[in-house]
Order: C-alpha cells, then structure tokens, then sequence
C-alpha cells in the first residue's frame, strides 16, 4: 500500500464535500433553499452563492484567469453583511446554483490536477494567506467550508419534514 500524498488528501476532501451537499440538497426545493435555518442566519441560496464566489476567488487567486465567468450581479446576491429580504428573494434557481457550483468545481479540479506537491507547499497569494498560509491549504479551505455551512442546512432539511440523510 502506498502512503496517502496531499493531492489524495484534498482530493477525498472535495469529494466528501461533493457527497454531502448532494444528500442535503438533493431533495430540497427552490422554496427550501430560500429559508432562512435560524432568526439572522442567511438562507441556503445565499450560502450556495457565497461558497461559490469564495470558492471562484480563491482558485482565481491561485491561478488568475482559471475560474469560469459568474453571472453578472452575482456577487450582489450574497453581500458580506447578510441577506434582506430583497436579495432573498433575487436568488438563483437551485438548479443554476448547482450548475454553477459544478462548473465552479471542474476548473477547481482541473487546477489542482495540474499542480505538483512543490505548488501545493507555495506560499498562498493574497487575501487568503492569513487564513491559508499555503496553496495547498487554500484547496483545503475551499472545500471544508462547504462543510462549515451544511451543518446549517440540516436546520432547514428538519423544518421542511425531510428525512435524514447522513
């Protein structure tokens, strides 16, 4: 058997991730992803927007030029301070979510396909070095913070009577 190298690590990560933002979505509606889990939490189509656009930044500040073209406006659907009732109700399908997230995620791939174990130890660009001091980190980054947020989408799965999942 050979030892695990870091592409494999972050490679079972994005996939573990992959896995359970298909079990908690999956059978979720448009209407469901427009609730908020908790008074002050934002709704899970503003989650989707933002892992997608911190997702797209941090591949583009690996690799400038890599990640796909968001649609325009984008951004405005999940500002930093949190959403409004005006934004909630400007989201994106869950299905152009979905789809954006996938087109997201093959450039993310494709990028770290293309690195070597030396890339993935270089030092990580700005803004995100604070938080991921190295490339290979910022991929970890990426992905666990899907994670981060699916937590909450249980409290919306629990109020919509759906099953459990995982």
């Amino acid at each position: 058997m050979t030892a695990m190298t870091a592409h494999d690590v972050l490679f079972h990560s994005m996939r573990m991730a992959e896995r359970i933002v298909e079990a908690y979505l999956g059978d979720l509606g448009d209407e469901e992803l427009r609730i908020p889990p908790a008074p002050g939490l934002n709704s899970i189509a503003h989650q989707l927007t933002h892992l997608i656009l911190t997702e797209s930044r941090i591949v583009n500040a690996i690799r400038p030029g890599t990640s796909p073209d968001l649609p325009e406006g984008f951004e405005s659907l999940a500002p930093a301070e949190g959403e409004t009732e005006a934004t909630r109700a400007r989201h994106l399908s869950k299905d152009r979510l979905l789809g954006l997230l996938e087109t997201q995620r093959r450039a993310t791939r494709g990028l770290l396909e293309s690195l070597t174990a030396a890339d993935l130890a270089a030092p990580m660009p700005e803004p995100f070095r604070a938080l991921c001091p190295t490339v290979g980190g910022a991929f970890n980054l990426a992905f666990t913070h899907y994670l981060l947020h699916a937590g909450q989408w249980v409290a919306v799965r629990r109020q919509a009577g759906k099953p459990i999942v995982i």
